[in-house]
């Protein structure tokens, strides 16, 4: 699960190879409401580059 940024939602993505498919959106307690980005600025958590197809 990872949100992309300038997203709203957390998605769902599947690692296919070297690639990522999107699954869709999800919903995990604890990071909603701006909580990931908040874990992102206080280094809890890193941002990740992904190849979606």
């Amino acid at each position: 699960m990872c949100l992309m940024l300038g997203g709203k939602t957390l998605a769902c993505l599947r690692k296919t190879g070297d690639n990522y498919m999107f699954i869709g959106e999800c919903y995990v307690y604890g990071f909603m409401d701006g909580k990931a980005i908040d874990m992102l600025e206080d280094g809890e958590r890193q941002r990740t580059k992904f190849k979606i197809r």
